[in-house]
């Protein structure tokens, strides 16, 4: 019988890894950590200024009594909401402020909430340029003793020169003449409704506005934060918007006003400061905290960093 010829299995061979030492008995670098005292070269703020008014239409104090249109102004882009000539304009009509109101000009003026106080960038840094904004309007009709009034409009108008082109004598027709308004219908209250109230927001870029291609090339929009101890001046080119209330109807039989309403307004903007101050008024270079949640926060500084940042959430 023939012997069976087998084949014998291969026999694998396993290779042996060789061990890395090069580090093992290397001292590990010291890592470096960035310390928390870098100022950074810009740094954005949101700013929030609100206020209430109370606004009576009322007709003319003249021989021939007419009807007005009460009108008020804002400054967009500049850290003082209330230019010089906010409420001249205003003729006998009533715009009474829950919060007191010192315009451009005056000692003290009314500033964005923030601006000075706070973190207090005005003294890190040389230059502010606000951005943009966001302005909300709300107008809730009242009781009006005076009688019935002429249906009502509250409008905004924007603008790039003082001038608006509107006054106490200005109709609801001029108005409609004029570009970037925005106009919202009121009914008051009556005998037989409760009146609804009307309420605008008008977002406002500066750069689109004014069609230029980049802010931080037209120094016109810059103001100076005054730094330390002094105060802060308003860029040479401002925008505005006109706030106003007015009656529907230009020739009624009988001269009739708008009524009396509770204007609400919040102002929202974004500020950019730039040019860092070499000696600041707090203690000269330092970092801004931030947020608990940021990991690398947390990574880095540790215990601190957290207590850092939520301190900061808290307003502290």
């Amino acid at each position: 019988m023939p012997k069976r010829i087998g084949y014998r299995r291969k026999r694998k061979v396993v290779r042996r890894r060789k061990k890395n030492n090069k580090g093992r008995y290397r001292l590990q670098n010291a890592r470096i950590i960035r310390q928390p005292t870098l100022k950074p070269f810009s740094a954005v703020q949101k700013l929030v200024y609100y206020n209430t008014f109370f606004c009576d239409n009322v007709l003319s104090t003249d021989a021939t009594p007419a009807q007005q249109n009460l009108v008020f102004s804002l400054q967009l882009n500049s850290i003082y909401p209330w230019g010089a000539n906010y409420n001249s304009n205003i003729s006998n009509n009533v715009l009474n402020p829950n919060n007191g109101i010192v315009a451009v000009g005056g000692t003290n003026p009314t500033e964005l909430p923030g601006f000075s106080d706070g973190y207090n960038l005005k003294n890190q840094y040389a230059k502010y340029l606000i951005t943009g904004s966001k302005t909300t309007i709300t107008a809730n009709p009242m009781v009006d003793t005076n009688g019935v009034s002429n249906p009502a409009v509250l409008y905004t108008v924007k603008h790039t020169q003082a001038a608006s082109g509107l006054n106490a004598n200005s109709k609801y027709s001029t108005l409609q003449k004029l570009p970037n308004r925005i106009v919202r219908n009121i009914r008051q209250i009556g005998p037989y409704n409760s009146g609804v109230g009307a309420k605008i927001v008008v977002y406002h870029s500066v750069k689109k506005f004014n069609n230029v291609s980049d802010l931080k090339d037209n120094s016109q929009f810059y103001g100076s934060t005054g730094g330390v101890g002094s105060a802060a001046t308003e860029p040479s080119e401002k925008d505005y918007l006109t706030i106003g209330i007015v009656g529907k109807c230009d020739n009624p039989d009988t001269p009739l006003n708008a009524g009396k309403f509770c204007v609400n307004l919040k102002h929202e903007v974004s500020v950019l400061y730039t040019e860092m101050l070499e000696a600041g008024g707090l203690g000269g270079n330092y970092s801004f905290p931030r947020a608990a949640g940021e990991h690398s926060l947390g990574r880095m500084f540790g215990t601190y960093g957290a207590v850092m940042a939520s301190a900061y959430a808290m307003g502290a």
